[in-house]
């Protein structure tokens, strides 16, 4: 709990990807890319609940994510579809309640973060009933951090403050070598 909102991380862990296949599989030291978002959630003090939104038969595959709740991805959710999308599916097949619930969306491909979630969720609070999304330092979108309250993220006029961060990006198997040379 977080000055009485429940926190809810969402991992979106799906198992195909074009630029870089098993994507979320990908060994990141000893773990996957999904367990490091996993370990990276359950350091934090405030998170409630962890849903992993996928279409894998088992969490199991992705390593110990004990106490993860599991979402079965719809086929239209997968492939580029919008986080948006997924969100307020999961939102919807999990019942969350769009009051008091703050979201937060962790993708598994995005290593190195500077801050931890417990920064990110006193930076969003300070800034109010905003969306919290990450940009590269060039100013390109990033999916680092991306979190509001459930009821900021179903109101299409919600305002989005941006963060920049350095966290690795993987698209691509160099973008992962990268990100291992310079982190592990």
């Amino acid at each position: 709990m977080y000055y009485n909102q429940k926190v809810v991380v969402i991992i979106p862990a799906k198992m195909g990807s074009s630029r870089l296949p098993n994507k979320n599989l990908q060994l990141f030291g000893e773990n996957t890319l999904t367990k490091c978002a996993f370990d990276y959630a359950k350091m934090s003090v405030f998170v409630d609940e962890i849903i992993i939104s996928t279409d894998a038969d088992s969490l199991t595959i992705f390593g110990d994510l004990s106490g993860a709740q599991q979402h079965k991805r719809k086929d239209k959710h997968l492939g580029e579809a919008p986080l948006i999308d997924v969100i307020k599916d999961v939102a919807d097949c999990m019942r969350l309640a769009s009051k008091n619930t703050i979201v937060v969306c962790l993708q598994p491909d995005h290593v190195g973060r500077e801050m931890s979630l417990d920064e990110s969720l006193k930076f969003l609070s300070s800034k109010g009933d905003v969306i919290l999304k990450s940009k590269e330092l060039d100013g390109s979108p990033s999916g680092a951090y991306y979190m509001a309250k459930l009821e900021d993220f179903l109101n299409p006029k919600a305002p989005i403050f941006y963060v920049a961060d350095k966290a690795f990006n993987i698209h691509y198997l160099d973008d992962l070598d990268q990100a291992r040379k310079s982190l592990l």
